[in-house]
């Protein structure tokens, strides 16, 4: 990985809720900065876009049903960042609520407040739940190709940890993992470098399982291999 470990990534959050993301991309060697400076961000290569509460659903015109720990100023700069970057065609991960709003800035529709009971639940202690995806091949038309039925397994466990959830995908973006219950777990635009996933690759890439370890590893090295190096 020495081609990736020279390039600089932008980790768009406030630094407490980003202590994760860090150490996922030490444990890579990658340069990184968290930042909420929209004028910095023509310094670094790539884009991360890490979880964090629900988003503002005024911004989306629609009424609040059940979003919980807006933080609407977040919101609005990570909305900032991800238009830049794709505008620069720089490499974004979105992870989580960045999963989330890559996918609504593509025309995605958008569950508040999942049914229960869920497979997805954010549980009061704050620990993970589990859950099996399914992996798609990806079809020729995008930029990896057959990338994720190469290296991901057929059926994979993932872990989970939020009540909203994308059913309608945007315009332009593949998904190529599915939980049981139709919601996307992660997708590829099919013409610039963006991958989101809705599950966490970095907590499972920093767990003491290894199977999990493994899960995770694959997760960034999809987006390091292919729009980094």
């Amino acid at each position: 990985m020495s081609s990736i470990t020279s390039k600089r990534i932008a980790i768009i959050g406030r630094e407490k809720q980003t202590i994760n993301y860090r150490r996922a991309l030490e444990f890579f060697n990658i340069d990184y900065e968290v930042t909420l400076s929209i004028g910095r961000l023509s310094k670094f290569d790539a884009l991360l876009l890490p979880g964090g509460g629900d988003i503002d659903p005024h911004l989306l015109n629609e009424p609040d049903k059940g979003s919980r720990n807006i933080d609407t100023e977040l919101d609005l700069i990570q909305f900032q960042a991800l238009d830049l970057f794709i505008k620069t065609r720089k490499p974004i991960l979105g992870i989580c609520k960045g999963f989330q709003l890559i996918n609504l800035y593509f025309g995605a529709k958008l569950i508040q407040d999942l049914p229960s009971p869920s497979i997805h639940p954010v549980t009061k202690d704050g620990n993970d739940t589990y859950h099996e995806v399914i992996t798609y091949p990806l079809p020729t038309l995008t930029t990896l190709c057959t990338f994720p039925s190469s290296f991901f397994p057929a059926k994979t466990t993932v872990n989970s940890a939020h009540h909203q959830g994308i059913v309608e995908n945007g315009k332009t973006l593949f998904p190529f993992q599915i939980a049981p219950d139709g919601v996307t777990e992660a997708f590829i635009h099919e013409l610039f470098p963006i991958v989101g996933f809705q599950w966490h690759p970095e907590r499972m890439l920093l767990s003491n399982n290894n199977a999990f370890q493994e899960t995770g590893r694959l997760a960034f090295d999809l987006f390091f291999h292919f729009f980094i190096s």
